[in-house]
């Protein structure tokens, strides 16, 4: 009679805990650890220049409404004082 194994009587041979093949190379290891710093610090510093950028943008849009406003306001100014006589004209 074929005995069958039950899935959870399988014993794992790593004890059931993370672990490192030592074929693994320290400098591998290293490598990567400094890649994911470099990451980071590179992650880090990209989001400072967005958020710089994004602050100049908001201001700079905040100054061209305003510009836009006072452009209006000169053009209806043109208008009404191009529908008058000119100014020599008055006396």
């Amino acid at each position: 009679m074929i005995k069958r194994s039950d899935p959870d009587d399988v014993v794992d041979p790593a004890g059931g805990e993370w672990h490192i093949d030592k074929r693994v190379p320290v400098a591998l290891i290293v490598t990567l650890l400094f890649q994911a710093a470099v990451g980071l610090i590179w992650a880090t510093r990209l989001e400072a220049r967005v958020g710089y950028l994004e602050q100049n943008y908001a201001q700079a849009r905040i100054i061209a409404d305003e510009d836009h406003e006072r452009l209006i306001r000169i053009d209806a100014r043109v208008a009404t004082l191009a529908g008058q006589d000119p100014p020599a004209q008055r006396r």
